[in-house]
């Protein structure tokens, strides 16, 4: 079945109903497939139900990372909403110039404030998944195919939780993205070998499911401390009617090393629930 691809403006209340839920079923995936793979004792990777989500039994090859010192970016794209999002020369992604201003504590909107994401690069696609780059809060650098560099501040924790969580699992079997951006207990390292060595996990998922790894609307600082940060994002969908919904997913991240990095949930799955407004706190970026 192949996806409507719409505008940022068309929530697919014309398309048919098939349309409506093949594009629910793909954003449902991705987030499931976040699940899966932070929780690390992953038995194969399988979230298809039907062609607009295909199975990933199948290990697939990590695209190259090009020139690491390349700069700049090629001709832009947009996702499954019709959003513009870049593309890097360099595949791991573009640091973008530090000039935006960063929050203090003392700051008013210190727990309310939207990073400075611009137009040209403020989203980039790497590993397949849009993910964010700011002029504010970083990440400032990419070393071995993943960045870093995020600010200790709460939007450099929004920032780094849909980094961290989109490349975790859109590049599972990449084990210089697991070490760098997640908590690793010894046990889930130890099931990431054996899953590794296995097969079972692909060093890059396929486009047809990366794609619907779209930047989220909003975020929400849940909780903030210096060394924890709780924070919950918003990624785009369709009702069975067609109106437009989000999925609330709740992400930790702990300050580690001098960086963010994901806490991998207690639970099978990380906290989600479904929305119908962007009201209660919600930043749009």
């Amino acid at each position: 079945m192949k996806l409507r691809e719409t505008t940022s403006t068309d929530t697919g209340h014309d398309a048919p109903p098939d349309q409506r839920r093949g594009k629910q079923i793909g954003l449902i995936a991705a987030l499931a497939v976040v699940a899966l793979v932070v929780v690390g004792g992953v038995a194969a990777l399988n979230v298809g139900h039907d062609s607009a989500t295909p199975t990933t039994n199948e290990p697939v090859s990590a695209p190259g990372h090009g020139d690491s010192t390349a700069t700049g970016f090629d001709v832009p794209a947009t996702d499954v909403f019709g959003r513009r999002v870049d593309t890097p020369r360099n595949t791991a992604g573009q640091p973008l110039p530090q000039t935006g201003t960063g929050r203090a504590a003392g700051d008013s909107d210190w727990l309310t404030g939207a990073p400075v994401l611009p137009a040209r690069g403020g989203w980039q696609r790497v590993g397949g998944a849009s993910v964010p780059f700011s002029t504010s809060d970083g990440p400032t650098r990419v070393a071995d195919g993943v960045a870093a560099g995020w600010a200790h501040t709460p939007q450099g924790a929004a920032l780094a939780a849909v980094y961290a969580g989109y490349q975790v699992n859109a590049r599972p079997g990449n084990r210089t993205v697991r070490e760098r951006l997640i908590i690793n207990p010894a046990n889930r390292l130890r099931e990431f070998e054996a899953n590794k060595a296995a097969g079972r996990l692909p060093d890059q998922l396929p486009e047809n499911l990366t794609r619907y790894f779209v930047a989220p609307d909003a975020f929400r600082i849940d909780s903030y401390a210096e060394d924890m940060a709780v924070v919950a994002i918003a990624t785009r969908s369709v009702d069975d009617n067609g109106s437009p919904a989000w999925t609330a997913t709740q992400i930790v991240m702990v300050w580690d090393g001098g960086d963010w990095r994901l806490q991998p949930p207690p639970g099978a799955t990380p906290p989600q629930h479904a929305i119908s407004t962007l009201t209660g706190g919600w930043i749009k970026w």
